[in-house]
């Protein structure tokens, strides 16, 4: 079952990020409460977080392990850290016009860490970050009843679902149908 739930969780979870992104293409709100986009955003917000990060002496430091994606980054002037892509970091830090600065701060991401620039002015500073957290595993519980599972809700070990409460019924059918492709029966 843990397995079942995990999977459809991180599968409801990863759809949220594609139906926004279609959504997000054209504006097809009709009215205050059939916007797509805003809907999507509530379900995404359960799982959005802050967090800090105290940069080494060169710049670098590593977010969190459970960011699934990385928001906003400000310094404590409280100036955004603008993100770069690798490609453009090179040409960006040659420009007399794009160099980044105290007040124009910039980073670069690599797996878990991000690199800010200009480094000699970030070194050893402590930065403030959004992020969106990975859903965690769901754990069901339980003890052996007459040799049948049974659930155990006051077991420490336990952890529910993160999904937005309007997921309860795609959550359960999901799960169900895992478990009727393990039983090789669709139906």
């Amino acid at each position: 079952f843990n397995l079942f739930a995990d999977q459809a969780q991180k599968e409801i979870f990863n759809q949220y990020f594609y139906d926004l992104n279609q959504f997000s293409r054209g504006n097809r709100s009709s009215g205050e409460f059939a916007d797509m986009n805003y809907f999507l955003k509530e379900k995404i917000d359960v799982f959005k977080r802050k967090s800090s990060v105290t940069l080494n002496s060169v710049g670098s430091g590593s977010i969190t392990s459970s960011s699934y994606q990385l928001g906003t980054i400000w310094n404590d002037r409280n100036k955004i850290v603008e993100r770069v892509s690798r490609e453009n970091l090179q040409y960006i830090l040659e420009s007399k016009l794009l160099k980044p600065t105290v007040f124009n701060p910039i980073y670069i991401k690599r797996h878990q860490s991000i690199y800010v620039y200009p480094d000699v002015d970030y070194a050893n500073q402590t930065l403030d970050y959004e992020y969106i957290k990975q859903p965690s595993k769901p754990n069901w519980t339980y003890v052996v009843v007459n040799q049948k599972a049974m659930y155990d809700g006051n077991n420490g070990d336990k952890v529910d679902f993160n999904l937005h409460f309007s997921e309860e019924d795609e959550l359960v059918y999901k799960i169900l149908k895992y478990a009727g492709l393990s039983l090789k029966k669709q139906d």
